[in-house]
């Protein structure tokens, strides 16, 4: 019985870990239950109308700071369930995020993953390079930059465990 008792207490400990490790929404990106959120697609696709609540995600392209505020031009890619950008999928187009207020440059680098949440505003005409293109935009009211995270190859993780006979020779 010692052993079974034992085993449960473990499994018990295993789920509870794992469990709080589950990543939810950050409290900045939270929005009240009642707000409906517009996705990236329904502004670009319909025309969205501004002050419309969103949240968006992505990787940072470019920053700039004006005597306005800043614009973060933002590579969009969909959100996860705990609003960190899906970088596995698909983009499918750029948006500037407008920011009240100073963002640093070396905090806000190039290729680092940023969710952010507030009112669509109006489209912005720019260019990518040479190429005229037509931003959706946001005026942000909250940010969330995102960690890096190594992505682990699970097709290559090897789980066999080695045995080992003797001193010095083992097999894999």
């Amino acid at each position: 019985m010692g052993v079974m008792m034992t085993l449960r207490v473990f499994f018990v400990v295993i789920v509870t870990v794992l469990s709080s490790a589950c990543t939810s929404l950050p409290e900045v990106l939270q929005t009240s239950a009642d707000t409906n959120l517009v996705s990236y697609q329904q502004v670009v696709l319909n025309n969205t109308t501004e002050n419309a609540h969103a949240r968006w995600g992505g990787v940072i392209a470019k920053v700039e700071n004006n005597a306005d505020g800043s614009v973060i031009e933002i590579v969009h890619y969909p959100l996860s369930y705990s609003g960190r950008p899906n970088l596995r999928a698909e983009s499918i187009g750029r948006f500037k995020a407008l920011v009240d207020g100073f963002i640093d440059p070396l905090v806000f680098k190039q290729e680092r993953v940023v969710t952010v949440v507030g009112s669509v505003g109006q489209a912005i005409t720019d260019k990518v390079q040479a190429q005229p293109y037509v931003y959706p935009s946001i005026h942000v009211s909250g940010y969330h930059l995102w960690e890096d995270i190594k992505d682990i190859d699970v097709q290559t993780l090897h789980i066999m465990p080695y045995y080992r006979f003797g001193h010095g020779f083992g097999f894999a």
